[in-house]
């Protein structure tokens, strides 16, 4: 004859167990649900900053992506192949504060190319700044007359990435006063491994160089991806 060993557990223990589980689900549940409002709530900030700051980049460049980017000639191949590779590590590039630098004359594409760039890193989560030259120096301008100097450069010291689209003058030589702006923006940025994105329309490195100032020239170059966009205008061809 068998006999069954009966249980040990009392009813109250099992009980215990059960409401613990239990709990553990709810709060598991909690959690989950938590995190995914979370996330909600991130994608909904991200796309508002995005469609922000496509409005004041211009629409132009909303389109812009690097397979929009039309590579015909090997020069232009071989770079939009390096910022492809650039793109594909983004996380890493920006947070090893990679910078990016593309020179040449004007109508080459270079804003379609870091406006290209634009989509991935935002579409990585990161906070982007673009400035074109002539807005960089109305905002520094009108800040300076606030007495708000310290707090504009902090502005552009702060997102994963600043853009800056040719902060040159084109027809005049930068002043000793534009130069130190520029330094200051550019060497905070450098301390704290946060990468520049710039265009610049020049006819070569030295010129380049020469309109940044050297001491600004060396640090964006440093471990820096400097491409030369030695092509003809796309305008040119569009107008022909």
């Amino acid at each position: 004859m068998s006999m069954t060993r009966a249980s040990n557990t009392r009813p109250s223990e099992v009980f215990r167990r059960i409401a613990s589980s239990t709990h553990e689900l709810r709060c598991r549940e909690m959690r989950d649900r938590a995190q995914a409002i979370e996330w909600q709530v991130r994608q909904v900030k991200q796309l508002r900053e995005a469609e922000l700051l496509w409005q004041s980049i211009g629409r132009r460049y909303e389109s812009c992506t690097l397979d929009t980017f039309h590579a015909h000639l090997p020069a232009q191949q071989t770079v939009l192949g390096q910022l492809r590779e650039y793109a594909a590590r983004m996380r890493q590039r920006v947070a090893e504060g990679v910078n990016v630098l593309l020179i040449g004359p004007s109508g080459a594409g270079k804003d379609h190319l870091l406006a290209g760039l634009v989509h991935v890193a935002l579409a990585e989560g990161l906070s982007i700044r673009w400035q074109t030259g002539s807005q960089l120096w109305l905002h520094l301008r009108d800040a300076i007359q606030g007495g708000c100097e310290r707090q504009a450069i902090e502005e552009l010291v702060r997102p994963d990435v600043l853009v800056l689209s040719d902060p040159i003058p084109p027809h005049a030589e930068p002043s000793n006063y534009e130069r130190s702006i520029l330094y200051a923006i550019v060497d905070r940025r450098y301390s704290h491994l946060r990468p520049i994105w710039m265009s610049a329309n020049v006819a070569s490195r030295q010129q380049a160089d020469e309109r940044l100032g050297h001491a600004v020239a060396d640090r964006l170059r440093h471990g820096a991806l400097v491409l030369g966009c030695w092509w003809p205008s796309y305008r040119r061809s569009d107008s022909a």
